[in-house]
């Protein structure tokens, strides 16, 4: 059975060594943030970091000490734990090899150049050119032969036996394609080399190169990315075809394949567990995954895996516990990265608890990652309405105040909520921005009613205070409750009197809507002050509509109370409002008004009401 253990670590696996009983692995961060050196106990997995700024490229374990090709292009050197140090000065660009050679002298891959470096201050000592962009580099046990593959399948074979610098011993192209791994022998001058072409093939490094087919047919299926020897003389090569695959030394005998368990392998390493050896497969998931050896170098079931800090953080937002999934929430929102981000929008979208769907909701808006914005536009149709709010105030946040597409997502949404602040958005544009002022009318014929009616208000504040423009204009919309809506902010506004306002009233008095004659033909009676405080009481049907209109005025959006400009007063209204207690209405009816000869009811017909007579 394997175990599984979630660690802390972060960034992509680039390198890793066995350093007795512990992993010492680099990491870059695909968003070049500050990564580590880390060490990782095989018996306890647990874990330290170093800090790096930008991760490491490269590792390489040489004279008791590890050395870091950095994310920066920096060279660091780790003594024991700590913090490495950078040495020298930084090369052309991050190495992508590091091999340890004789005289204290230390070998980078750097583009199509080797750079020979001092190990004891870093500084550049011999630069040995390459025909192509270098892919792999190896030395051998002496550290005084050195090998350099390339990405066109050509091997340099480079040496300082009885010379004081490295020169070129041979060239030749070895294999059809870049060459993805080399290894030398321990006891031998020869080299192993994978390539592109999937071939195996071991060489003879001094004279001419001339390599001899290892692989015999039995090779992997996809590229080979890490080789090394372990115990009772294998040879153990990872590929990207989720195998590991163990070689006798000598003679041409079939390699063992294990499958289960291993991923795509990037890099192996041999470490001690309690005193029994295992191998250790990092592969592009970012897991780390430990199978034991026997004496004879056999490869047994894995027996332990290791996730990193994302995979840890996912894992323990699975759990039921909803205090484990807040902390792998502000965890991730520490990490601010893309990957971190997604983790937090998926829990935004499905955590059982709404406290936790909001806080996450609330850690994209936070964030300063352009991603967030993305992420932040899928939770605008959100099923919970306080993620809506906060998604739509986190997205104009990320996009600037003036950028419409947070409204014009909003408003597309259809809900509620998001769409009243839509609005709400557009009514500050409007009066500056004709694009804003275009959206906010075309908001007259919404699907969803809130949104519409707010229209009506919101339409308001882009014109003159005391222009019933913005409420003609909503009398033309396909929806009845908005052109009703519209008629009764023209009351409230003290507008009737306008002659627009009338001759508008006039034609909603032949409204395809009932409802909205009704309401046409009520508001026009507001035009007539002693018609109207006779209909009021002689007709008990007529006083029931006008309190309904006066109750909806009142619960219309922005209903609060006349549109007046800053510092004025509201201007008298030429009619009086909707609502009256019935015994000032009896008083007034008492002042010389009698009933006309016949009783007259209000809606009969439409545009031609009853009356009274003095």
């Amino acid at each position: 059975m394997t175990v599984e253990k979630h660690l802390t670590y972060r960034g992509e696996i680039k390198a890793a060594v066995g350093l007795g009983g512990a992993l010492a692995f680099v990491t870059v961060h695909p968003e070049g943030q500050p990564a580590a050196l880390y060490r990782l106990d095989a018996d306890k997995l647990t874990i330290d970091a170093d800090p790096l700024p930008r991760g490491g490229t490269a590792l390489v374990a040489g004279g008791g000490d590890l050395w870091v090709a950095g994310g920066d292009g920096r060279l660091y050197r780790a003594v024991g734990p700590g913090e490495p140090k950078p040495l020298g000065a930084a090369l052309d660009a991050p190495a992508t090899a590091l091999a340890p050679l004789a005289d204290g002298r230390l070998a980078a891959l750097v583009g199509s150049q080797v750079v020979i470096l001092s190990r004891k201050d870093g500084q550049r000592i011999q630069s040995l050119d390459l025909s192509e962009p270098g892919t792999s580099l190896a030395a051998d046990p002496t550290g005084r032969w050195l090998a350099a593959g390339t990405a066109k399948g050509t091997v340099a074979v480079f040496d300082c036996e009885e010379k004081p610098e490295f020169l070129l011993s041979a060239s030749e192209r070895l294999h059809e394609g870049a060459v993805t791994a080399i290894l030398f022998e321990p006891d031998e001058l020869r080299f192993l080399s994978a390539g592109a072409d999937q071939k195996l093939l071991s060489t003879h490094a001094r004279g001419k190169l001339d390599p001899e087919d290892k692989g015999r047919g039995n090779n992997h299926t996809d590229l080979v990315t890490a080789l090394i020897w372990g115990p009772g003389d294998r040879l153990y090569s990872g590929s990207r075809d989720s195998t590991i695959k163990s070689w006798p030394r000598i003679g041409a005998v079939k390699p063992a394949t294990i499958k289960d368990g291993v991923g795509r392998v990037l890099a192996l390493a041999i470490v001690q567990v309690q005193g029994r050896p295992r191998l250790v497969a990092t592969c592009d998931d970012n897991t780390i995954r430990f199978f034991p050896l026997d004496r004879a170098g056999k490869i047994g079931d894995a027996s332990h895996r290791v996730y990193d800090a994302h995979a840890r953080a996912k894992h323990e937002l699975s759990q039921d516990d909803p205090t484990r999934r807040e902390e792998a929430l502000k965890a991730l929102a520490g990490y601010g990265d893309v990957r971190a981000l997604d983790l937090i929008a998926a829990q935004a979208e499905s955590d059982a608890d709404h406290a936790l769907r909001l806080l996450a909701t609330r850690i994209l808006d936070a964030s300063g990652h352009p991603r967030a914005a993305t992420l932040l536009e899928k939770l605008l149709g959100h099923r919970d309405e306080a993620v809506r709010v906060a998604a739509f105030g986190g997205l104009r946040k990320h996009l600037g105040e003036s950028d419409l597409r947070p409204i014009d997502l909003a408003l597309k949404a259809e809900k509620p909520d998001v769409g009243r602040l839509a609005v709400q958005a557009l009514e500050s544009l409007a009066a500056r921005d004709d694009q804003a002022l275009a959206r906010l009318t075309a908001a007259l014929d919404a699907k969803t009613p809130e949104i519409r009616l707010a229209a009506v208000v919101g339409l308001e504040a882009a014109y003159e205070p005391q222009s019933p423009e913005s409420n003609l204009s909503a009398l033309g919309s396909k929806h009845a409750d908005v052109r009703r809506a519209a008629l009764i902010r023209l009351e409230r506004r003290r507008l009737l009197a306008e002659p627009a306002v009338q001759s508008a009233l006039r034609r909603r008095l032949e409204d395809p809507d009932p409802e909205v004659r009704r309401t046409a033909f009520l508001l026009s009676l507001h035009t007539r002050e002693r018609l109207l405080q006779v209909l009021r009481s002689r007709d008990p049907d007529l006083q029931r509509q006008l309190v309904e209109l006066a109750s909806a005025a009142d619960s219309t959006p922005g209903a609060a109370g006349p549109v007046t400009t800053p510092g004025t007063q509201a201007p008298t209204p030429p009619n009086p409002p909707l609502s009256r207690d019935r015994p000032a209405f009896k008083r007034r009816c008492r002042k010389g008004l009698r009933p006309a000869p016949r009783p007259l009811f209000a809606v009969r017909a439409p545009g031609r009401p009853g009356g009274c007579a003095p």
